[in-house]
């Protein structure tokens, strides 16, 4: 098993709160940010996966196979 720095546990705790749907206002409160921005910009990032789903939602909001 890789080790993980304790930081990188703080990333991958943020970023699953946040693809567990997680409002992103609670997450940067509960990591103690004073601004959203700051959460999403340095602990949420977007992942293959997460790129491939978003097109799939929108290909099911205009119907698209």
């Amino acid at each position: 098993m890789p080790r993980i720095p304790l930081h990188g546990a703080r990333h991958t705790a943020l970023s699953l709160m946040e693809k567990a749907g997680v409002p992103i206002s609670i997450i940067s409160k509960w990591a103690g940010h004073y601004d959203v921005r700051f959460t999403y910009s340095v602990y949420v990032h977007a992942e293959q996966e997460d790129l491939a789903e978003g097109t799939a939602a929108l290909g099911a909001i205009y119907k698209v196979n």
